[in-house]
């Protein structure tokens, strides 16, 4: 049985008692605002105080989602296609830790590419989404006594280069990082899938429900030859004083 240490289930208790007394305001237009919280998800092995890395899931381009367009010139380099990031919530006693596969906040990218990517929420947006998920789960029997736990964060990045080496790249939370990876690559046009299930910021002292913070991934991409690697990174923000799309 998986337990939470006494300082993180009562500031979980906290964040279970304070959101829903929060108002409710308009959700930012990438933000899926829909009825249906969608199914269950279930988080493996979910440690909120670590930032252990994940290997990215390769797919090809041709068999990635058909309403995304091919990037208008393909010419090398890495490009964010779209990014999301969706609340977590957990069994106080069993640690079991899920998301609603409707309730999330995402950007999509389809005219412009860049290799340098985020979108950031408000703190009324942020609020807003977190009250989503817990209006979810008090609806349901078997998950209303969960608590708010941290993201699952997920980003899609196109790689084309013509003689591909490797990649590293690690996940971040604010300045702080998980270890670097290192990824041999042979394929020269793909898509990767970036997904990570991150913890609340508290053990940084990190307010969740004030603070400014960002949860993604950085990295670089290597061809033969390179002595420099060419920079990516995804993310999102959250309680932004400078939100994407402002309240």
């Amino acid at each position: 049985m998986k337990t939470l240490s006494k300082k993180f289930l009562v500031f979980l208790l906290a964040i279970f008692m304070v959101t829903p007394l929060l108002s409710q305001p308009a959700l930012a237009s990438d933000i899926l605002n829909e009825d249906d919280p969608g199914d269950i998800v279930v988080v493996p092995n979910f440690d909120p105080n670590s930032l252990t890395a994940t290997e990215p899931v390769i797919a090809e381009p041709d068999v990635f989602d058909e309403d995304v367009p091919t990037p208008y010139l393909m010419t090398e380099g890495n490009r964010v296609v779209s990014i999301r990031a969706y609340p977590l919530a957990m069994d106080p006693d069993e640690g079991t830790t899920v998301y609603y596969t409707n309730i999330y906040a995402s950007i999509n990218y389809s005219t412009y590419y860049d290799s340098l990517a985020g979108f950031a929420l408000s703190q009324k947006q942020t609020l807003s989404l977190m009250q989503r998920m817990l209006n979810a789960l008090a609806a349901s029997s078997s998950y209303q006594d969960y608590l708010l736990a941290g993201w699952h964060f997920e980003a899609d990045i196109w790689f084309y280069y013509s003689k591909p080496e490797y990649m590293t790249y690690q996940y971040r939370i604010s300045q702080y990082a998980s270890d670097e990876i290192k990824q041999v690559i042979s394929n020269p046009d793909f898509v990767g899938t970036f997904k990570m299930d991150f913890g609340y910021p508290t053990r940084y002292g990190i307010d969740p429900l004030n603070d400014p913070y960002y949860v993604g991934v950085t990295g670089a991409f290597y061809c033969v030859g390179d002595l420099y690697g060419r920079a990516f990174s995804a993310s999102v923000s959250f309680n932004s004083p400078n939100p994407t799309n402002p309240d």
